[in-house]
């Protein structure tokens, strides 16, 4: 329900005190309690909505970069995905670093990759970013093999310090496992920050 579990209690991994977190339950229930006059009204009416569901993948880069993301250059474009000590939250975000460009949009991509979502489903992507220096950023949702079908973009501009960034996506077709999210500069020259992604 909140971004990261960042609100759940420090002893479960989240960022406040045991007291708020219960605090905040125990509004949550009451809310429900006074919008549903019974259980199997709250049932009926969740269940016919396309609602968000649980966390599918999460990766804040602590244990490295795994096999699910993958920086995919093309024509004269060339960088660089590592680790840096530079994060949003934790020891590590990724530091991806285009020192030669292109002039095709597509050729620079750092791209998460073997999602799978079902038609008319909801999903959801948070995730903090910055950049060494202003600009925008493109987040593009589109198949990982052939015929490379473009969903959706989003094309916010980034800062130098971290922000928090949540789009929605709803699935057009089901897509089994080769839905990829992808993450560039407009295949420009500079350097961007990524940390603590959850896809929902």
């Amino acid at each position: 329900m909140w971004y990261g579990d960042g609100l759940q209690p420090l002893s479960e991994g989240g960022k406040l005190p045991s007291y708020y977190s219960q605090m905040l339950d125990s509004l949550w229930m009451d809310h429900l309690e006074e919008s549903y006059a019974s259980t199997e009204e709250l049932e009926a009416s969740w269940n016919g909505a396309e609602a968000l569901g649980d966390t599918l993948f999460s990766d804040g880069f602590e244990e490295g970069l795994s096999d699910r993301w993958n920086l995919e250059l093309q024509g004269t474009a060339a960088g660089t995905a590592t680790l840096s000590n530079d994060a949003a939250t934790g020891n590590y975000a990724v530091k991806v670093d285009i020192t030669q460009g292109s002039d095709v949009s597509w050729h620079i991509q750092f791209k998460l990759t073997g999602l799978t979502v079902k038609k008319d489903s909801i999903y959801e992507v948070h995730f903090r970013a910055k950049a060494a220096a202003p600009g925008e950023f493109n987040v593009t949702w589109q198949m990982n093999t052939s015929p490379y079908t473009w969903y959706q973009g989003k094309y916010p501009t980034l800062s130098t310090e971290y922000q928090d960034f949540k789009y929605t996506f709803r699935a057009p077709e089901d897509v089994n496992g080769t839905l990829r999210i992808s993450f560039s500069l407009k295949s420009m020259v500079g350097t961007f920050y990524l940390d603590d992604i959850v896809w929902k």
